[in-house]
């Protein structure tokens, strides 16, 4: 996937001004240090989650049993742990305890508690705002400043998240950057701070604000500058590089290889080789040199030749499970983007056409009757309906903040009309069922793009916030498949938020125009449908 990253090299000198902020991390010994030839460097990737339960969350043992019980709302910080876990469930270590709380002393989670919760009760930790309690360290921060009792702390999420790295900090650590803010001026931040996922006791006694609240408490929050522009009086120096520090434990697990290349050497010669799954709608990972990471995911019938430079390694071998598996490096011949045209793949997943009985079965000769097809529906309520609009699970939930359907927007005058389905910049959104595309693509909002297809039923998906690039075959009267890609996941040109799938849903029973700022607080039309249980149901039979 495509990713353009930005490193701003700080010169701590120039940031001396009054009016500018500091640039700091966090040691729990030295406690505020100030970086010394600082870099601030784009992070795809934020390890720490809020529990959310109001009735308190429960922490749990190997087993599922209950070893104590989080406050709603405390932070935690995902982790990677030996041994057995229960289902649907993640490693975490807990970092702060949220002040208001209910939970008994004696059942209450202490901050080092290591154990396991329910994947459910996890939020990303941009969607809260942080205060230091009265019980909170009590140090300045540089000279100056008050003390840190009564700060707010605000992960910097802008466009992506952002890691500092300094001079004068251990090269092996990752620190996340925070802009923090002071009571007397709680539009300004007054430092950006850099805590490693190592050394976190300034976060040990917090008080947790979702968003709503901490726009309602401390007015313009939200209108923060992006850092790149509060940092545009300093020094900047821009370029390109790709980083991706952080193993997210929410990434998709290795699907199951059970297959066999009967005569490898064979295959590999095969200029007609391609991605074969045993479902018509199955999609294989596509890693990265480590084999550990995803880069994207292919589908049924893509077309890949397989790497014969005699000069590099092109094979490798990883065990997983118990079992050792063999990886190939292939190159999709055939594929428009540039960012995902090579990578690591499963080689029991890679067959000659003539061999792969469900590309045969499916998609030769790309005909599909309503006889033969397997899939064929006749509404998205259906129990087999449909595909989930991307190939990847969202990074981050569009059932909370400012993702969800419902949420404020335009400080309350009207309402959140789609869900936002967080990915990264260029990555196919694809159809959720078979269906007709009824709109060209057309402007939607802050420099992307939408495109509308009606589907079985009469109901309409508006796929929204894509690029103006065109998908094949996505032109007003033309049919689509499910899965067929519609367009490219876009990011709006204000830097207000990260790359999305904007979602729209609607029931098809009106006509005219589907947004409409005299109708309702959405300003859409009226058959507009909450999205949302049918997206989690779609995932849920994906991934």
């Amino acid at each position: 996937m495509h990713k353009i990253w930005l490193i701003l090299l700080l010169l701590i000198s120039n940031l001396a001004h009054a009016n500018e902020p500091g640039i700091y991390f966090w040691d729990n010994q030295e406690h505020f240090v100030a970086g010394e030839n600082c870099t601030v460097i784009p992070e795809e990737q934020n390890p720490f989650r809020v529990a959310h339960n109001e009735a308190g969350v429960s922490l749990l043992g190997e087993e599922g049993n209950t070893l104590s019980t989080l406050p709603h709302n405390s932070l935690v910080k995902l982790t990677e742990q030996d041994g057995l876990k229960p289902e649907n469930s993640l490693n975490i270590e807990v970092v702060g305890l949220n002040s208001e709380s209910s939970v008994s002393e004696s059942a209450r989670t202490q901050r080092g508690d290591v154990g396991f919760i329910s994947a459910l009760n996890l939020r990303p930790m941009d969607d809260y705002t942080f205060v230091l309690t009265k019980d909170a360290i009590d140090v300045e921060i540089g000279s100056g400043l008050l003390s840190t009792r009564a700060t707010v702390w605000q992960l910097v999420s802008d466009t992506s998240y952002y890691r500092l790295k300094c001079r004068n900090m251990s090269s092996t650590r990752h620190y996340l950057l925070f802009r923090i803010l002071v009571a007397d001026n709680k539009h300004t931040p007054r430092a950006y701070v850099g805590v490693s996922l190592h050394e976190t006791e300034i976060l040990e006694h917090i008080a947790t604000l979702n968003l709503d609240r901490s726009q309602y408490i401390f007015r313009n929050l939200m209108q923060n500058r992006p850092l790149i522009e509060a940092l545009r009086n300093s020094r900047v120096e821009v370029e390109n590089e790709v980083q991706d520090t952080f193993n997210d434990p929410d990434a998709d697990a290795l699907g199951s290889m059970t297959e066999t290349f009967s005569d490898p050497e064979k295959e590999l010669l095969d200029t007609r080789l391609m991605i074969c799954t045993q479902q018509r709608n199955g999609t294989v990972n596509i890693r990265e040199e480590n084999l550990t990471d995803i880069k994207f995911r292919a589908n049924l019938g893509e077309v890949v030749t397989v790497f014969q430079d005699f000069e590099e390694e092109n094979s490798r071998t990883r065990e997983i499970g118990g079992r050792t598996y063999t990886f190939i490096r292939v190159s999709f011949i055939e594929r428009e983007e540039s960012d995902q045209t090579e990578g690591w793949v499963a080689q029991s997943f890679v067959k000659r056409g003539s061999d792969c009985l469900a590309y045969n079965r499916y998609h030769r000769g790309n005909i599909v009757t309503e006889d033969n097809d397997p899939d064929r529906i006749t509404s998205i309520t259906d129990s087999d309906c449909c595909e989930f609009p991307l190939n990847n699970r969202p990074t981050h939930p569009y059932t909370s903040g400012m993702r969800r359907f419902e949420a404020n927007r335009s400080g309350g005058r009207r309402k959140h009309a789609a869900c936002d389905l967080y990915r990264f910049i260029n990555e196919p959104a694809v159809a959720i069922a078979s269906g007709t595309v009824i709109s060209n693509l057309y402007y939607f909002y802050q420099g992307t793009y939408a495109v509308e297809i009606e589907h079985p039923g009469g109901y309409i998906a508006r796929y929204g916030e894509i690029t103006g690039r065109r998908a094949t075959g996505i032109r007003p009267g033309l049919e689509v498949t499910k899965g067929q890609r519609v367009g490219f996941i876009g990011r709006v040109n204000s830097g207000c938020c990260r790359p999305m799938l904007h979602f729209e849903l609607y029931a098809g029973t009106m006509e005219g125009d589907l947004t409409d700022s005299s109708e309702s607080i959405f300003q859409r039309r009226e058959d507009l449908l909450d999205p949302t249980n049918f997206l989690l149901r779609w995932q849920e039979m994906k991934f």
